[in-house]
Formats: C-alpha cells, structure tokens, sequence
C-alpha cells in the first residue's frame, strides 16, 4: 500500500494505509470471533423442529445474524457452573430471570443464545447439570 506506483504499488499515505489495514483486520477478528460452530451449532443441536425451520435457513442465507452470546453474570463471571439467571417453564414457554453482563456482539446479532439454569444448582448432582 505505501509502495509508490511507479514501482507496483498502490501510493497510498500512511493514514490510507492505516485505515485499509484496521478494516481488514477488523473483519479477521469478527470471523474469528462469531464462532459459528458454537451459536449456529447450539441452535443445530438443541433447538426445536420450529426453530430450526426458522432461523437455519436465515441465518444461512446472512439475512440473520447470530452471533451473540450471553454467558457472563456479575456474581459468577464466566464460571458456567455458578451461573444463577433462570428459566421456568410456564406452560410452552419460558420465563427467564437474572443477570447478563458483556454480552458479546449483542450488537451486531438479531438473535442470542442465553445461557441459563433450568433446575436449580442445589437440586442437581453435579454444578454442571442443568
């Protein structure tokens, strides 16, 4: 980028340069840090006939993004065997209860897969249980 033309390059400025460089980089680390094998692999597995039918094929398609994750609480940090928000079911749904802090790429997503507890941690044999 900062190679003359007359000698192949593109001429650019040290600001141009810099500007290019912080996109490409920018895109490396969005793709590096998605992780599609962790959200669009989540949905894959643990979701409904109804879910999949409705987002698998938009989220491949681009025309929907998941990419958010939300793990992180402010009394257990990323420790997932502490976790404390809660999900209750309430006839087909879900009613969840709880704090979630540094939620990533919550911007840049239409949807988010949300970690939580189903059965209470005193309830279950082991702190990794649901």
């Amino acid at each position: 980028m900062l190679i003359p033309a007359e000698f192949g390059g593109s001429g650019l400025g040290l600001g141009a340069a810099t500007a290019i460089l912080e996109e490409i980089i920018a895109r490396v680390v969005t793709a590096c840090l998605s992780r599609p094998d962790v959200h669009d692999g989540t949905l894959l597995r643990h979701g409904t006939p109804e879910q999949k039918k409705s987002y698998l094929p938009r989220l491949a398609s681009g025309e929907l993004r998941l990419q958010a994750f939300g793990v992180t609480e402010p009394t257990s940090g990323t420790d997932t065997t502490r976790i404390r928000t809660f999900a209750k079911r309430v006839g087909d749904r879900y009613i969840v209860n709880g704090q979630k802090i540094w939620i990533s790429r919550a911007e840049y997503s239409d949807l988010m897969i949300l970690l939580v507890r189903t059965t209470a941690r005193d309830e279950v044999a082991k702190s990794s249980d649901e």
